[in-house]
């Protein structure tokens, strides 16, 4: 029995992986970033953020999490609270995109909160031409993000995804 369960969490994840592929950085939005220098003797800083992204075929993924900047690179943090949300975005209109989601994951447990959480529906205007992005800015209701310009590890950012969506229950 134990063997079916795990034969099926790995169908799962493989099909999960196959379904988004690599993660290109025209696809990728982030929320304004505020970094908090360490204290003495400690070369980093930090910041909450959102990093979305934006597939083509119209799938969402959005991670909520602590970024670690160091002189060489930008980490995602381990145990800071992740938050993991999926779903489905597409154009409205020129000037609008509707998304919806739902958190799957979450490294925190909350009281009361079971997932899947409810899915949740955004209308966010497009704001700006970008040459390689959809928007310069856009801005939903309690979100503005802008293309990404970080040097984020895209393997770890493609891992999260494709176990975001091997958490999304099929509709």
């Amino acid at each position: 029995m134990l063997k079916l369960i795990g034969l099926v969490l790995l169908a799962q994840a493989i099909s999960a992986r196959a379904q988004q592929g690599p993660i290109e950085p025209t696809w990728i939005y982030t929320t304004p970033l505020h970094w908090k220098d360490a204290p003495r003797g400690f070369n980093l800083s930090s910041s909450s953020a959102r990093i979305v992204v934006l597939y083509p075929e119209g799938q969402y993924f959005d991670a909520g999490l602590v970024l670690i900047k160091t002189d060489k690179r930008i980490a995602f943090s381990a145990g800071d609270g992740h938050v993991l949300r999926t779903g489905t975005w597409s154009r409205t209109d020129e000037h609008v995109i509707r998304i919806k989601s739902r958190v799957v994951l979450r490294d925190v447990e909350i009281v009361g909160q079971s997932l899947p959480g409810p899915i949740t529906i955004d209308t966010c205007g497009l704001e700006g031409e970008f040459p390689t992005h959809l928007a310069k800015t856009i801005h939903c209701k309690q979100l503005i993000l802008q293309p990404s310009r970080l040097n984020l590890d895209l393997p770890e950012l493609q891992r999260m995804a494709a176990q975001a969506f091997a958490g999304t229950p099929k509709p």
